[in-house]
C-alpha cells in the first residue's frame, strides 16, 4: 500500500457512508483484550485497514485493505475508535442501516442514518491508540515468503497453507485437554496437532492435520488461538515461521496476525 494507518499526511476529517452491520462486524475483529484499547482505523476507496496489537504485544494484527459493502469515502482519512465500543454502537441502534459518520480533528464523532437518527462518540486521543509502526512489518520476498531482519533478512524457514477448520482442530483438542497450548506438528508427509502432552498427569488430545507444508518445524499456540482464529479473515490461511524465531506469521484474505509461540515450561 501507499499509504499505511501511520501516514501524516492522512486527513483526521471523516466524512464516510458505510453498511453498519458491515462496520461493526469488521471491527468487532480487532478486538484483542476484554478491555481494547482505541485504534487508529484508516479509510479508503480501497476499503478499511487497522494496525493495532494486544496489551502484551503478544498478537500483532495488520488489516489491509478490507473491503467494506457500500463504504464511500469523500477523502482518505483516520478514525480514532475503541473497536468494541463502536462496533457495540453501531450494531446496537443502526443494524442493517447505511450509516453516514463524520468528525473533525479533537471533534466528537457522529453517526447518522437517512432516517434520523443519530449518536455521538468521543473519540479517542491519539496517543491512546495501540499502533503497530511501519518499521515492525515484516517484508516480504517476490514469492511471497517473509523476510526477518532480526536474522538477516533470512526468509521463512516454514511455509504452511492449510483451512480455517484445519487450524480450529487445535482449538478443540485445546478444549478437550483443558490445557492452555496447542502444538502443532508440520511435516511434508504428516502433520498433527496436540494438546495436553506437556504435563504427564493431564489429559491429552491429538487430531491429524491436513496441511500443504514446505519445510518441517512446530508452531505452538496458547490459549489466544481462539481470538487469533476471530481476527483471521477467509477461510484459507499461510503460516510461515523462521526456526530462529519465537513467532509465527499467519495470513488471511485482508489480516495478517503476528503471534508470540507458547513456551513449555521446563
Amino acid at each position: 500500500m501507499s499509504l499505511t494507518p501511520n501516514s501524516s499526511e492522512l486527513s483526521r476529517t471523516v466524512n464516510i457512508k458505510v453498511n453498519a452491520t458491515d462496520l461493526s462486524g469488521a471491527l468487532s475483529s480487532l478486538v484483542l483484550n476484554t478491555d481494547p484499547a482505541p485504534v487508529r482505523i484508516m479509510f479508503t476507496s480501497d476499503g478499511m485497514s487497522v494496525w493495532t496489537h494486544d496489551h502484551a504485544k503478544t498478537i500483532q494484527l495488520l488489516v489491509n485493505e478490507r473491503e467494506l459493502a457500500s463504504l464511500k469515502v469523500k477523502d482518505d482519512c483516520i478514525l480514532l475508535i475503541e473497536p468494541k465500543q463502536f462496533s457495540e454502537l453501531l450494531s446496537a441502534k443502526f443494524a442493517g442501516q447505511i450509516v453516514h459518520i463524520q468528525t473533525t480533528a479533537n471533534k466528537p464523532i457522529t453517526v447518522a442514518s437517512k432516517n434520523g437518527a443519530t449518536a455521538v462518540y468521543h473519540a479517542a486521543d491519539e496517543d491512546e491508540c495501540a499502533t503497530i509502526p511501519d518499521h515492525w512489518v515484516l517484508p516480504q520476498s517476490a514469492a511471497g515468503h517473509f523476510q526477518f531482519p532480526m536474522f538477516d533478512n533470512e526468509e521463512s524457514t516454514l511455509v504452511v497453507k492449510m483451512t480455517r477448520a484445519e487450524l480450529v482442530r487445535g482449538l478443540v483438542d485445546m478444549q478437550v485437554a483443558k490445557a492452555p497450548y496447542v502444538v502443532f506438528n508440520f511435516t511434508d508427509t504428516k502433520s498433527s496437532c496436540a494438546s495436553g502432552h506437556w504435563g504427564s498427569k493431564s489429559n491429552q488430545a491429538t487430531t491429524p492435520i491436513t496441511a500443504n507444508v514446505v519445510g518441517s518445524s512446530e508452531v505452538c499456540f496458547t490459549s489466544n488461538l481462539s481470538i487469533i482464529l476471530k481476527s483471521l479473515d477467509g477461510d484459507t490461511f499461510t503460516l510461515q515461521k523462521h526456526e530462529k524465531g519465537g513467532f509465527v506469521v499467519i495470513e488471511g484474505e485482508t489480516s495478517t496476525i503476528v503471534a508470540t509461540e507458547a513456551l513449555r515450561e521446563v
